[in-house]
């Protein structure tokens, strides 16, 4: 809690308040991080127009948005789909915070099956955000995914080309189970 205290002199008195200022002190910190998040979008907006190469924008623009996010782990999957319209994504671009283990060479994120992980990817391809702290995820093979790779909350943000569900943008915390800001999560 933060309290402030003011206090005057008349005289031979001092006369002192007190007032209580935590919502203050947490609405001048949640407006200097959404300042954060919209300042790595701007940059990252100029990243993508002066940038040719697709690959190396979005790396860079993942570095300077996890870092104004403050989270662990930064991704694209793209979305492949089969003659029969069976859909696959796999991890193409990824930037980590120090100390975070890398997941793009994890092989069990490769050409993953939508039916594998159909929870996780049917809010997604109704163009929908999917947001969860893992320990209170009931599907088991989206826990082990997570589990794996010291995920304990996320956030997934879809990528439609037209109206094909192109891929996904993920954040992922792996240090504590971070509960989301709505003026966070609609900045993303």
């Amino acid at each position: 809690h933060y309290i402030e205290w003011n206090s005057k002199q008349f005289d031979n008195l001092i006369y002192a308040s007190a007032r209580e200022i935590t919502d203050k002190k947490q609405s001048e910190k949640q407006l200097k991080c959404n300042d954060k998040i919209l300042t790595s979008v701007a940059y990252s907006i100029k990243e993508l127009l002066d940038n040719r190469n697709y690959y190396s924008a979005i790396s860079n623009c993942f570095k300077l948005i996890g870092e104004a996010t403050m989270v662990d782990r930064v991704y694209l999957f793209e979305n492949t789909y089969d003659e029969k319209g069976n859909g696959y994504c796999s991890n193409t671009i990824e930037w980590t915070y120090e100390n975070i283990e890398p997941q793009i060479g994890n092989s069990e994120l490769q050409n993953l099956p939508f039916e594998e992980i159909e929870y996780f990817i049917e809010p997604l391809a109704k163009k929908e955000s999917f947001y969860k702290v893992i320990s209170k995820v009931e599907d088991n093979r989206i826990k082990e995914l997570m589990d794996m790779q010291n995920i304990l909350s996320l956030v997934v943000l879809p990528v439609f080309s037209g109206e094909t569900f192109w891929g996904f943008i993920g954040f992922d915390e792996c240090k504590y189970e971070r509960q989301w800001t709505e003026s966070e999560f609609s900045t993303l």
